[in-house]
């Protein structure tokens, strides 16, 4: 089987080379590696260039193409129409890959496997943490912990595109987005519950890194993306609904306590709107609270005030 790791880069001189030699490393093959360029001004695109020439080989081929439209998910769009493995793997372009990870996730999939899964590693000011990760396929659990993230999965090629692809109109949580869409769709899925895998660095030039205040307006597009993919959904449950609510609610509070009061009280005003999928004033009150206060422990918090087992 083949399996095609497919990187949006966009002036990552500084990083760049260390992830790519990450996927080179892996354990598995044979492996393609599609690198797409969105106009880099810096040397990254040399680097690029210079990495396929001297480390393609059999068994591990690297392709580098360039997209003029801005943003991370239309490169992704077009890495995999460039595609021509049989599973797609998308990873950003500063963060490191796990030498095992794609060895493990094929070692997994059976003919029915559509999707594998596992948790990522997250890196903030040198410490480390591993994200949220309940296993699970309900959609209220990817509203609530976003655990289909970007680098976290590897989908079957055919099965992806009957997703849509990445939303291009989406600069933030765009992999939350998209997760959701899958797991609407009812997928077969492997889960990697041994391990956690990757480094997923968060910096200040990374779009992780940067404050959710700042991605305000982006932040709620994705946002009522998810309310439009429930609403044309006729999987979605209540449960569904719900949890987009507790998330919206969610993010109000980390807006306060970013000291952004008026986004915080935009937020409030369309969690409310959501409010009649039965959320609870008194929790969302509660959740809130919790991140106004600074809480990382976002997963376990939010879950139990949905009413999804701990």
């Amino acid at each position: 089987m083949l399996v095609s790791v497919i990187i949006p880069v966009y002036n990552r001189e500084s990083y760049i080379g260390e992830t790519l030699l990450t996927i080179k490393n892996q354990t598995f093959r044979p492996l393609e590696l599609i690198i797409v360029d969105n106009c880099s001004n810096d040397s990254t695109l040399d680097i690029c260039r210079d990495f396929a020439v001297k480390e393609s080989c059999n068994g591990f081929s690297v392709k580098v193409v360039q997209e003029k439209r801005s943003g991370a998910s239309a490169c992704r769009n077009t890495g995999a129409r460039a595609a021509t493995g049989e599973w797609l793997s998308f990873f950003d372009s500063d963060d490191l890959m796990s030498a095992d990870f794609i060895a493990d996730a094929m070692k997994s999939v059976s003919v029915e496997t559509q999707l594998v899964a596992g948790a990522t590693n997250m890196e903030i000011s040198g410490k480390f943490r591993r994200r949220v990760f309940r296993y699970s396929n309900k959609v209220e659990e990817q509203i609530l912990t976003g655990e289909l993230s970007t680098q976290s999965f590897i989908i079957r090629a055919d099965f992806f595109g009957l997703t849509g692809g990445w939303n291009e109109n989406l600069p933030r949580w765009n992999d939350w987005e998209l997760g959701v869409r899958i797991l609407l769709m009812r997928p077969v899925v492997a889960w990697l519950r041994d391990k956690s895998y990757h480094v997923v660095r968060a910096h200040s030039d990374s779009i992780t890194g940067n404050s959710f205040s700042a991605s305000f307006d982006a932040l709620m597009k994705a946002c009522r993306a998810v309310e439009q993919d429930l609403q044309h959904s006729a999987a979605v449950s209540r449960a569904a609904a719900k949890a987009l609510a507790y998330r919206v609610y969610m993010l109000a509070g980390i807006f306060s306590r970013e000291r952004t009061p008026h986004s915080a009280v935009q937020a409030k005003e369309y969690a409310d709107s959501l409010a009649f999928h039965g959320v609870d004033g008194a929790n969302a009150h509660a959740l809130c609270s919790t991140w106004r206060q600074g809480s990382m422990d976002c997963g376990t918090c939010v879950v139990s005030m949905v009413g999804l087992p701990v």
